[in-house]
């Protein structure tokens, strides 16, 4: 799997965890605290409530099964970040000790896209993580107080199951996000002091 593809895959999913975020917002927003309590007992109301919340239930977990799906069918391609990771320790290696100073651009080259491709690929897993990370948000915002039993019960769930955090990670290991990042910056930092 291609770094485009990725992108174009996170970014799909991201776009649909916006719609989601904007679905529950809307609940959110459909009542003011003046007729709050006339909406209680509004049957149409609270089954139009129910039927929003177990749609977004369902969103939720179809994004979920997508996300298991893809990360799934790629781990062999997440393994790429250690492996392409060597590429920059050669180079590196090369223009520290100029071993062959006319080919120098094109390790300063390689060095380049390495760091554009890993950040890029970190930043895009930090957005698909915090737009994971929004939808509890957005949905601890709502006005369940106004809500019946049965609507409590679907929001409670719809709470529980985006409670933990969903990123994008290799065997369960290897999170690609920002943290990442860091790691990679503090690996090549000690590397470059362990060369001089």
């Amino acid at each position: 799997m291609r770094d485009d593809s990725v992108s174009y895959l996170t970014a799909l999913a991201t776009i649909q965890l916006k719609l989601l975020e904007e679905k529950i917002k809307t609940m959110a927003n459909d009542c003011n605290d003046e007729e709050g309590n006339h909406l209680l007992y509004n049957q149409n109301y609270q089954n139009d409530v129910y039927q929003r919340l177990i749609m977004c239930i369902e969103h939720h977990i179809r994004l979920k099964k997508f996300r298991n799906t893809w990360v799934k069918h790629s781990r062999f391609a997440m393994l790429y970040i250690p492996v392409a990771s060597l590429a920059p320790v050669g180079a590196g290696y090369f223009l520290i000790h100029q071993i062959s100073p006319s080919s120098n651009f094109r390790m300063v080259l390689v060095l380049l896209i390495f760091a554009t491709s890993v950040t890029g690929l970190c930043f895009i897993g930090q957005h698909f993580q915090d737009s994971f990370a929004q939808i509890f948000t957005v949905a601890c915002n709502c006005p369940w107080i106004y809500w019946n039993e049965k609507n409590k019960k679907a929001l409670l769930l719809l709470l529980i199951n985006s409670v933990k955090p969903v990123e994008i990670a290799s065997y369960t290991t290897i999170a690609v996000n920002l943290r990442l990042l860091t790691t990679f910056q503090k690996w090549i930092y000690s590397l470059i002091t362990l060369m001089h």
